[in-house]
This record gives C-alpha cells, sequence and structure tokens, in this order.
C-alpha cells in the first residue's frame, strides 16, 4: 500500500538523481575546454516498483553511472595523425637546414663559386704568362673549398644537434610510457572498487597521445581496462610495466645514435629500424638517411673536382716549367712500380665516397687482363685472380678499369702489341681519405707559377703549307720513358719535332715523317690510315716519340699524338713542341724558347671540365649537372615533408573535429540539459512541499 512516505521518497529520488546529473553537466561546462576532457552523461533508470495487491506502484529514479563518451576508432586515427604530423614537422625542418646549404639566391650555394673557379681556368688560358691571373684562381679556389668545408660543419652540427634532440626525446617517451603504466594500474583499481575511472582514462588518453608524437605506436586496451602499447614488436607498455628506452651511439657510424629497448633481463634490444614516426621517426631519418645521402653527394661533388682538375693539373706545366704538382690535396693517389715498363695507372676517382677505407692497396697482374687487389691494411683480396674485359681507347690501347672500395683507376697497356700490363707488373692505389667526409683543400706546397697552365705539347702549321690542314693541340699517351718493352733514350725527352706529310700511302692510308729537331732523328711512319670525321674531313691521327724505330701504324711509338685534319699537300709540314715529365724546373726563358711560355692547352682543359661528362658517383655526368642534381634533390624532398606537413595538417585538424563532435562537450546541449534537470529538480521540490502542506493539514485535525 502507499503511503505518503513513498511520495516523499520519490521526490528525494528525482532531486537527487537531477542534483548529479547537474553536478555532470557542470562538470562538463567547466572542463570544455580541458584537452582530451570527454564529455559525460548521468545515466538514469527507473528504481524497482512496489509489486502488491491491488497494484504495482514506482519508487523513483537512480543514477546508474557517470557514463564517459568514447570513440575508440577516431582516437587511434587521430594518434596515428599526430605521428604523421609530428615526424613531417620535424623532417621539414631538418631537411631546410640542409636545403638553405645550396640556395644559390641566398648566395649560401656553390654554383656561382664553381663556375667563377673554372672560368678562372679560362681568365688564365687567356693569358698564360700573367700570374695575376693565376693568383686570382688559386684565391677563388680556396673559397670554394672553404664553401665546401663549411656546408660539413653544417651538416655536422646538424648531426650533433639531431643527437641532442634524440637524446632529450628518449626521456619523455619513458616518463610517458612510465606513466601510461601507472594509470593502467589505477585504472583498473578504481574500477574493481566500484569507481567509473573517467578522469584517469582522460589522463590516459592524453598521456598516450602525447607518446603518439614522439615515436610511432601500436595500441590496444584489454577486458581489463588496461592499455598495452607496442613500437612494431617490441614493448613499451605491458599492463602496469613499462619498458624504457636508451642510447648507444652506433658502431659503424659513431655520429648516430641506436635506439636500444631495456628488457627486464637486462639485455637491450636495438629498436632503431622499429621506428618510422613521431619526431623521434624523423630524427632517426635524418641521421640516417638524408645526412649521409647528402654527405656522400657533396663528398662525390668535391671529389669529383679534386680528382679531374688535379689529373690534368698533375700532368701540365707552370710557367716555371714545373709538372706532377696536385690543385688540390689529393684524396688519392695511384703509382706503377719501377719495373713496369709498358702500362700505365690513372691517378684514379672516387666513385663512392661512402665506401672508402682510407687504406693502400696493391694491384698485381698475371697478364692476359687477370688482376688481384690485395688491401695491404687488412691483407685481404678485393678483387682475386678476376679477368679484366679491357676496352680499347682511341689510340688503340687497351684500358683495364678495376673498381674496388668506392674508388675506379684505369690500367692502360701502352704497346698496341696487346701483351701489357705484363705478368708480374704491380701498381699502388693509395685512398687518402675515409667517409662521411674529406676536407676539400688546395695545395698548400702549390706555388702560383706552378698553376699548370701549359699542356705537354702545343702545334702549329707551317704558314707556307699548300695544303687544307688543321693540325690538333696534341696529347701525352704514355709519359713514360718505355715504349713496347725496351728502354729508349730519346723517346719522351721532348724538344721540338717536326711532322711532314711525304704523300700517299697503300689504299686508304697517308705518310709521314717525324723530325727530333734537338737530335735530328726522323721517324718514318707508313700507311696512317685515312678516317673521315664527323664533318666529313680526312683525319690522321699520328703517334710518335721513338727516334730509333720505323715502322709502320700498326707498331708506331705510343708516346705523343697529334690529329691533322683536311687535305695536306706533298711537303706540308706541322712543328710540335714536346715537354717530357723529366723538363722540371725550366726557366721562363727556356720555356718561350720551345714555345711554351704561352701554351694555354691544360689551362683551356681544365676550364672546360665544368661541361664535360665524368664519373660522379656511379653517374657520367657533368660537376654542373651533378651539382643541379643535388640542388634539385634536396629541394624536392624538403618540398614533400613540406607539402606531407600541410596535407597532415589539414587532415589532423578535421579528425580533431570530428572527435570533438563525437566524445566533445556540446555548449548547446549541455545549456539544454541543464535547463531540463533544473525544471525537474524543482518540480519535484514542490511534490515536496505539496506532501508537506498535506501533511500539516492532516495533522491539524488530529484532536
Amino acid at each position: 500500500m502507499i503511503t505518503i512516505n513513498n511520495i516523499f521518497d520519490i521526490a528525494d529520488s528525482a532531486m537527487n538523481a537531477n542534483q548529479a546529473a547537474m553536478n555532470t553537466v557542470g562538470q562538463n561546462v567547466a572542463n570544455v575546454n580541458t584537452p582530451f576532457y570527454n564529455n559525460e552523461t548521468a545515466v538514469m533508470s527507473e528504481a524497482p516498483p512496489v509489486v502488491g495487491a491491488p497494484y504495482t506502484y514506482g519508487t523513483g529514479v537512480n543514477v546508474n553511472q557517470i557514463q564517459r563518451s568514447t570513440n575508440s576508432f577516431v582516437q587511434s586515427e587521430v594518434n596515428n595523425e599526430t605521428t604523421n604530423h609530428s615526424y613531417y614537422t620535424t623532417l621539414y625542418r631538418g631537411l631546410n637546414q640542409i636545403q638553405n646549404l645550396f640556395n644559390d639566391q641566398s648566395g649560401s650555394g656553390f654554383s656561382s663559386a664553381i663556375s667563377k673557379f673554372f672560368n678562372d681556368f679560362q681568365n688564365v688560358s687567356n693569358n698564360p704568362s700573367d700570374t695575376a691571373q693565376r693568383t686570382a684562381l688559386v684565391s677563388d679556389a680556396r673559397s670554394l673549398a672553404g664553401d665546401i668545408n663549411n656546408a660539413y660543419d653544417v651538416i655536422e652540427n646538424v648531426v650533433s644537434s639531431t643527437n641532442t634532440s634524440i637524446n632529450g626525446v628518449v626521456p619523455e617517451i619513458n616518463n610517458l610510457s612510465s606513466q601510461i603504466a601507472s594509470l593502467n594500474k589505477q585504472v583498473t583499481y578504481s574500477q574493481n572498487a566500484g569507481g567509473n575511472a573517467n578522469e584517469l582514462r582522460d589522463e590516459r588518453a592524453n598521456a598516450v597521445n602525447k607518446l603518439s608524437k614522439l615515436i610511432n605506436i601500436s595500441y590496444y586496451e584489454n577486458n581489463n581496462g588496461k592499455i598495452n602499447i607496442s613500437v612494431g614488436n617490441a614493448p613499451l607498455v605491458a599492463s602496469d610495466s613499462s619498458f624504457s628506452l636508451s642510447t648507444k651511439i652506433n658502431s659503424t657510424n659513431v655520429n648516430s645514435l641506436n635506439i636500444m629497448l631495456n628488457e627486464p633481463s637486462g639485455s637491450a634490444q636495438n629498436i632503431t629500424k622499429n621506428i618510422n614516426g613521431g619526431s623521434l621517426g624523423a630524427y632517426i631519418n635524418i641521421e640516417y638517411t638524408a645526412v649521409p645521402s647528402f654527405t656522400n653527394k657533396l663528398n662525390s661533388l668535391s671529389a669529383a673536382i679534386s680528382d679531374n682538375v688535379n689529373s690534368l693539373q698533375y700532368n701540365g706545366y707552370g710557367i716555371d716549367g714545373s709538372t706532377g704538382n696536385y690543385f688540390f690535396s689529393p684524396n688519392l693517389t695511384a703509382s706503377a712500380s719501377a719495373t713496369v715498363t709498358d702500362a700505365t695507372i690513372n691517378t684514379g676517382y672516387i666513385m663512392d665516397p661512402s665506401k672508402l677505407t682510407g687504406d693502400k692497396y696493391s694491384i698485381n697482374t698475371s697478364g692476359s687482363g687477370v688482376f688481384t687487389v690485395t688491401d695491404n691494411t687488412t691483407g685481404q683480396n678485393i678483387i682475386n685472380s678476376q679477368t679484366i674485359i679491357p676496352t680499347t681507347n682511341k689510340y688503340g690501347q687497351k684500358v683495364y678499369a678495376l673498381n674496388f672500395d668506392g674508388v675506379s683507376v684505369n690500367i692502360t697497356g701502352t704497346s698496341t702489341a696487346g701483351v701489357a700490363p705484363a705478368n708480374g707488373d704491380t701498381f699502388t692505389v693509395n685512398q687518402l681519405t675515409t667517409a662521411p667526409a674529406f676536407t676539400m683543400a688546395v695545395n698548400p706546397n702549390l706555388s702560383t707559377p706552378q698553376v699548370a697552365a701549359a699542356s705537354a705539347i702545343t702545334a702549329a702549321v707551317n704558314p707556307s703549307n699548300t695544303g687544307n690542314v688543321t693540325i690538333s693541340s696534341g696529347v701525352v699517351i704514355n709519359p713514360t720513358e718505355y715504349t713496347n718493352g725496351t728502354y729508349i733514350s730519346a723517346s719522351n725527352k721532348g724538344g721540338k719535332y717536326t711532322i711532314t706529310y711525304i704523300g700517299p700511302g697503300v689504299t686508304g692510308t697517308s705518310d709521314f715523317t717525324v723530325t727530333n729537331n734537338t737530335t735530328n732523328k726522323t721517324q718514318t711512319i707508313n700507311n696512317i690510315p685515312i678516317v673521315t670525321d664527323a664533318a666529313g674531313q680526312s683525319e690522321y691521327s699520328i703517334s710518335f716519340g721513338n727516334q730509333n724505330f720505323t715502322g709502320t701504324s700498326g707498331n708506331q711509338a705510343q708516346n705523343f699524338n697529334v690529329k691533322l685534319t683536311g687535305t695536306p699537300s706533298n711537303g706540308d709540314s706541322f712543328t710540335v713542341n714536346v715537354l717530357s715529365p723529366q723538363s722540371t724546373g725550366l726557366s721562363f726563358a727556356q720555356m718561350n724558347s720551345i714555345g711554351l711560355g704561352g701554351n694555354n692547352e691544360n689551362a683551356l682543359n681544365l676550364a672546360s671540365l665544368q661541361n664535360n661528362n665524368m664519373h660522379i658517383n656511379e653517374t657520367y655526368t657533368t660537376i654542373s649537372t651533378y651539382y643541379s642534381g643535388i640542388v634539385s634533390n634536396i629541394g624536392t624532398q624538403a618540398q614533400s615533408a613540406n607539402t606531407n606537413y600541410t596535407n597532415s595538417s589539414s587532415v589532423l585538424t578535421n579528425l580533431q573535429n570530428q572527435l570533438s563532435s563525437s566524445v566533445g562537450v556540446n555548449m548547446n546541449e549541455q545549456m539544454t540539459k541543464l535547463v531540463n534537470y533544473q525544471n525537474s529538480y524543482q518540480a519535484a521540490a514542490a511534490i515536496t512541499h505539496s506532501v508537506e502542506a498535506i501533511m500539516t493539514a492532516l495533522l491539524s485535525i488530529v484532536p
């Protein structure tokens, strides 16, 4: 049977329930701007009724729980995009520092310095006897080297600051992992005690999001309400326990840090490869991918300039008659042993700076193109009795290319007989630098007069010739005193030569004589093949230098070579002036006496290097094109990171808005609910007042 007290109880439950609901609304309104606060709702249900005769009546209302709004899918998407956004933000900042090194528009790039350096060689060629032009060249070369070395310093600073950032991020990750493990424990305790743990879950969600900003993570909530977190297959948080990270210097690259997971057993697992997101993932990308890539490209650019300039400088002649001088401090040297008679080795060039060891190597051959390359430092055979298939150069000589440990050298058999290099010939290659970077520097021992503007050969046409023929400047093709395995005293001593056309030879050939005006010895070279060049003109390739031998074109000496182009007449002559590698220390007067004081052929060749194709980092391109490729590559990567950052910002904002509309506090909704709960509370209070009035009236009629 219902009583007055039942009415009081129903009104009381209504007042309590609506008060709890208004408290929840107040909590929501208070935290409308609190990050990762999830909207809460008071969930009400009808109180159990009283069942009896003659009818059943209600007992009021109960608040079953304060329910926290959730959307696990969108929350997970927000965390994933937070990882991406942080990664691209950090990556762009790092790449932009490197990109600024190659920003020619702001004056920090090398394009103008490279062009100025090679243009200086052109200026020297215009007036090869002027020391002022050579002084400007050396000064600009030092500026170029300084710019490149400064770039190395900046890249090293990027690595250093990246390591500092890594050492700062790792403790943050450890603190957040520990905090999440502790919150896991508190959530379970609260739930077991009958609480809802809403505030603890909000705090944990915030910590997980902060962690996702630092490192790529995957996570899930188990049946006990605990969140387990991992990076790849490495656990960071497992139930109530967390695993800390630490850093360790990379054993193969002391400038890089490995990320280690400290296991309970006391051992540490290298998880660097698992990390590819968040700010830590970006730092690892910068340190392990971006910096090594651009350091290698910068090394390759430096090596291309140094090696190719050194090769021409070494074989050219200064205004003081000196030769055999390097322009830049060499990063690589190569030489043949004294017993090698019929083969030469070039100075070599660096193909892949990242593979340099800084070791000294011996190259041995058993003949027939079979070579063994031994690292003298380690004693290991890098190439073991390998047959190298040669190419043939334009002089008919076989060229063997050997590539090992980041360098390439060419060994040329200087006899067309095909027997060189011979069994027992040995060569030495010395790497003078190692990765990741070497210092580019002008040779400190190079004096201004030693800048090699002159080539070993200069040639001229006799103005009284009746034919129509031009002559090339000529080249040295065998800078040694040995030809065809035999020591020839007069083969490469330099001097002035006269080449004379004496008429046609057998079909398709011509005959010439070569006279050494110093020794007055004449060599007759018969049957020089007539080749048609691209312009349709006849071309004659004449090699000479052995004044003790007369033979056909197939067996001629291999010291020097010139090309005649056109149609000669009988008796047409040409003058060739030659300096031998032994002709050092000549005075300016002596240089002028043989026509080399104003020789600019080598300077012209050096100037043209900028636009000549050459081997650079396993590509075949020009210095200008390769440098442009570096600029384009870093620009593309930086722009890509910036574009991804912009796109990620938009996606993250949309996801955050979606999450907010799903689980956040809606003020309009809260105000509507507040009015509802307030009206319900007031109605319940009015019922109480009404019952109180009834009770008062009843009591007043009692005698």
